[in-house]
């Protein structure tokens, strides 16, 4: 992908999926994209005739809010902010376990506020 429009940009991705939503993930403290340009990542890598083909593309992040130990930028495939997907938060709190963002129940925030991982 061209970030900026100036350069490719080769970075680790996951692929998840929750009860029938199929996910990519991005970690973005690495990457550190501007949300500006989250969008059209969405668009591009979602597409299913052109990219890796997903429901949604979530950007695991620095947190934002006090207890929380990261925060997620979810996009669905058109491009658009999704605020809250169960599905997705239930794979992003898995994998950020997993890559040791956090411990097994954690908090983490969402567009639509903080989202507990019991």
């Amino acid at each position: 992908l061209a970030k900026g429009g100036r350069m490719q940009v080769t970075t680790p991705f996951w692929k998840m999926h929750g009860c029938g939503n199929d996910f990519v993930f991005l970690n973005n403290v690495d990457l550190s994209l501007p949300e500006a340009e989250m969008p059209q990542w969405a668009t591009t890598i979602c597409h299913r005739g052109t990219g890796l083909g997903a429901d949604g593309l979530i950007f695991i992040d620095k947190p934002n809010a006090p207890g929380t130990s990261y925060r997620w930028h979810f996009y669905n495939s058109d491009g658009s902010r999704g605020e809250m997907c169960g599905n997705g938060a239930r794979c992003t709190a898995y994998l950020a376990f997993r890559l040791g963002f956090c411990l097994a129940h954690h908090t983490f925030g969402t567009h639509a506020g903080v989202c507990r991982r019991a």
